[in-house]
């Protein structure tokens, strides 16, 4: 009876999306689990308002790869005492983050549960050291989270903290428990309370499940939908693997730095391709770029090329070489930058690629004859207003073939993460569609 049992509730949930992963980062006590159903009633409540099925687990730090950490779009951490990681465990928490993956912590004080808890310290001291370059923030009264589902409005009895990494906010923090009144959202527990402490469930309820789609977009992958990350091995031959660098001018930084492995890994699985998913970078030297007939470019802030970068794009390009370029979230300033070079280095050339161009058809991949365009707008449902269209893409033609291409509108975040809505620009389906459209069109065309 009790394998029976069992066996089909793992047939009717086995294979439910995951929406929470629990952080199991104590072995001894349950300090990292002191409200047991919180997530479990949160994760209900989540499938109740989006009418999608889903589950939760969890996740055992001590032996969790990033891919482990992968199989849950929303790691949970919570706790009262230190949390105390191992550099192991550390470098599999800030690959999940960087690959898409999204944190929520809370400290377990107030209401009861004490004051000055030292998971407060060790969570904070934590994010500083993965992540030197970017700070816990309050949540700005405009950001998409407050809108992501319901419609709520930042309450300073419940700060929250994010942390921007990867082009979007990746972790949410709060200095006051949540898991505490999610584990009370319970019918029979609310008609108990008394209508002010039941509507402060209720509202912690939606500020949840607002996290929860900001976080994913409200779109959950199957539990063995979810790709992998590329272990690293060696490559025996070397000269018959493709190889796609970065061009990084001396005044860009490496912004946005998983989005192009993540392209090339979509194009090694959609095609026969071997390609090198390494890491490499180039500075803006011709000897150097000349190796290579395909470069990519991104960036996010404004910048200026020396003369002798101009001259060795120029060179690189007229030769039949081919630069493709996107503005990491549609970033203003480099958008801005990246045109005033273009022009100075090909004065008048920079123009619209049609929507009838042929590197948008199933000759070079996939038909792109219509695409995801997103566009942040905090009123709108998720946050993001959603508009089908053709790739606006711009470039520079030289004897009837376009040896560069320019997206104004972003790819880089969306391949970053799926679920990127502060960002103008492609979903992540399309974004990696166009990008290989490009690749197979440099690749196929003379």
């Amino acid at each position: 009876m009790i394998n029976t049992s069992f066996s089909l509730l793992f047939l009717a949930k086995g294979l439910r999306p995951i929406l929470f992963g629990k952080y199991q980062y104590a072995e001894q006590n349950s300090e990292w689990d002191l409200h047991p159903t919180g997530i479990h009633f949160l994760t209900h409540e989540t499938e109740k308002a989006w009418d999608i099925p889903m589950t939760w687990q969890t996740i055992r730090a001590t032996d969790a790869t990033a891919n482990d950490l992968r199989e849950a779009p929303i790691l949970f951490l919570s706790g009262k005492d230190a949390l105390v990681l191992d550099q192991q465990q550390k470098l599999a928490l800030k690959d999940y983050i960087e690959n898409g993956g999204f944190v929520v912590a809370e400290a377990c004080q107030g209401d009861g549960c004490g004051a000055n808890v030292p998971f407060d310290t060790s969570f904070r001291a934590l994010m500083t050291e993965l992540f030197p370059e970017s700070k816990l923030e309050p949540i700005a009264e405009n950001h998409p989270i407050w809108n992501a589902n319901f419609p709520i409005k930042p309450n300073p009895g419940w700060p929250l903290l994010g942390l921007q990494t990867c082009c979007r906010t990746s972790v949410i923090y709060s200095p006051r428990s949540l898991s505490c009144y999610w584990q009370m959202d319970r019918p029979n527990l609310l008609k108990q309370f008394n209508k002010s402490i039941a509507d402060e469930i209720i509202e912690i309820r939606k500020l949840g499940i607002n996290i929860a789609a900001y976080a994913t977009g409200r779109e959950l992958l199957q539990r063995l939908s979810r790709p992998k990350l590329a272990e690293q091995s060696s490559v025996v031959l070397d000269d018959r693997v493709l190889t796609y660098p970065r061009l990084i001018p001396a005044s860009l930084t490496d912004d946005a730095p998983n989005a192009w492995k993540n392209v090339l890994r979509e194009l090694s699985a959609s095609t026969q391709f071997t390609v090198s998913q390494g890491k490499k970078t180039l500075p803006a030297d011709f000897e150097q770029m000349a190796n290579f007939p395909f470069l990519f470019m991104h960036g996010r802030e404004q910048f200026e090329l020396q003369p002798s970068e101009r001259a060795a794009i120029k060179k690189y390009v007229e030769l039949g070489n081919m630069l493709f370029v996107d503005s990491i979230c549609a970033s203003d300033a480099f958008s801005k930058s990246f045109e005033k070079e273009i022009e100075t280095i090909f004065p008048g050339q920079l123009k619209d690629i049609p929507s009838n161009h042929s590197i948008w058809t199933r000759q070079f991949g996939s038909d792109l004859s219509r695409v995801e365009l997103r566009r942040p707008d905090p009123t709108a449902p998720n946050g993001v207003l959603l508009e089908s269209t053709h790739p606006q893409l711009k470039g520079i033609e030289i004897d009837g073939r376009f040896v560069l291409i320019y997206s104004p509108f972003d790819i880089s975040c969306a391949m970053e993460n799926a679920a990127a809505n502060q960002c103008r620009g492609y979903s992540k389906k399309d974004a990696a569609a166009i990008a290989i459209n490009v690749l197979l069109y440099a690749l196929l065309v003379d």
